[in-house]
């Protein structure tokens, strides 16, 4: 089953190739529930890339916990600030990383392929 994300096959082998230790997955027996896919950018800037659960499995705290792991592998890699974007209409996201004290940075005006803004967090 498709996670939320709309990447191609592509994106997630540069992430994996590249990060393979900021990837972090979650699985029940061999089916994968969620994942969080990070990234270091230039200057030593975490960024996380992508955080998906599927709907039947949220509400359990997997992502919390996804995050917290992200957080503490960018951290073991010296990270000075971490980053992410959520789309400005997905409020529910928004409150999420809000509670893990990410704070809004700026608007990214038409940011996402369908045309929406992103709000960036760091």
């Amino acid at each position: 089953k498709d996670l939320s994300e709309p990447y191609s096959l592509f994106t997630y082998r540069y992430f994996l190739r590249n990060w393979p230790n900021l990837c972090i997955l979650a699985k029940i027996d061999d089916q994968l529930i969620a994942v969080a896919i990070s990234k270091i950018d230039d200057g030593n800037i975490g960024y996380i890339a992508m955080l998906a659960v599927q709907e039947e499995f949220r509400r359990f705290g997997i992502a919390t916990l996804l995050i917290h792991k992200t957080i503490y592998q960018l951290q073991q890699c010296n990270c000075s600030a971490i980053s992410l974007e959520a789309e400005i209409s997905n409020r529910p996201a928004i409150q999420f990383y809000h509670k893990l004290g990410f704070h809004r940075s700026q608007r990214l005006t038409r940011y996402y392929f369908n045309g929406s803004d992103a709000r960036d967090e760091k």
